[in-house]
C-alpha cells in the first residue's frame, strides 16, 4: 500500500514540541489548526477538504487545545488572556467565539476531547499546585450559564491526552505510573 501525503498549508512559527493544535470534523471534512504557535499571537484557521481551501477564522485569538463536536460541529478550545485560561467555543460556521468558563490563574485545561454524543468533555487539568488530572465534564448546560463542573477520573502518573472510544463507553489516556508511558482505559459504566 502506498501512503500519499498532500501539502495542506504552511505553518508560520510552529511550537517546539507539538507544532500546532489540531481538530478535525469528520462529517464536514474540515481541519482546524493554529499558526503563530511560538511567536506573536496564535491564529485559528480552517482547511476545508471539500473545496481544498483554507480560511482564517480568528486572527490573534490565542486559542489552542482544539476539539470538535461530532454531533453539533462546534469548535472548542482554550483561549489565553491576561494570564488566565478560558474555555471557548464557536458554532458552525465559526464567525464568533463564546467564552464559557474562566479558570483561576495557574490552572490550565489542555488536551480537550468531546465524546461522540457531544455532551461530555474530557481534558487534562493542570492545577497551580502542580497536580495534573484527567477530568470529565457534562457540558450540556454550560452555554446556558451553568458553571463548569467536572469529576476527576485520575491524578496518578501525570495523566494526559484523553480520547474517547467510538461508542463513547470508554475514555483512554496515557500516564507515567511506573517510569514508562502506559495506556489506560476507563469505563463510564
Amino acid at each position: 500500500n502506498k501512503i500519499e501525503s498532500i501539502k495542506i498549508s504552511t505553518l508560520p512559527s510552529p511550537s517546539i514540541i507539538q507544532v500546532s493544535s489540531l481538530a478535525y470534523d469528520e462529517i464536514y471534512r474540515q481541519l482546524f489548526f493554529t499558526t503563530n504557535n511560538n511567536q506573536l499571537y496564535r491564529d485559528l484557521w480552517m482547511y476545508d477538504f471539500n473545496s481544498d481551501k483554507e480560511k482564517l477564522l480568528f486572527e490573534n485569538a490565542r486559542i489552542g487545545y482544539l476539539t470538535s463536536s461530532p454531533i453539533t460541529h462546534e469548535l472548542w478550545g482554550i483561549q489565553h488572556l491576561s494570564g488566565k485560561s478560558i474555555l471557548v467555543k464557536s458554532n458552525y460556521p465559526y464567525t464568533e467565539l463564546q467564552s464559557l468558563s474562566i479558570f483561576n490563574v495557574g490552572d490550565e485545561l489542555q488536551d480537550l476531547s468531546i465524546n461522540r454524543n457531544g455532551n461530555l468533555l474530557a481534558a487534562t487539568l493542570h492545577r497551580s499546585t502542580g497536580q495534573q488530572s484527567i477530568i470529565i465534564s457534562d457540558i450540556t448546560g454550560i452555554e446556558k450559564g451553568d458553571p463548569f463542573k467536572f469529576r476527576v477520573v485520575t491524578s496518578s502518573g501525570s495523566p494526559e491526552n484523553p480520547s474517547w472510544s467510538v461508542d463513547g463507553k470508554y475514555l483512554y489516556w496515557n500516564a507515567y505510573t511506573n517510569g514508562v508511558s502506559n495506556i489506560y482505559k476507563y469505563s463510564l459504566q
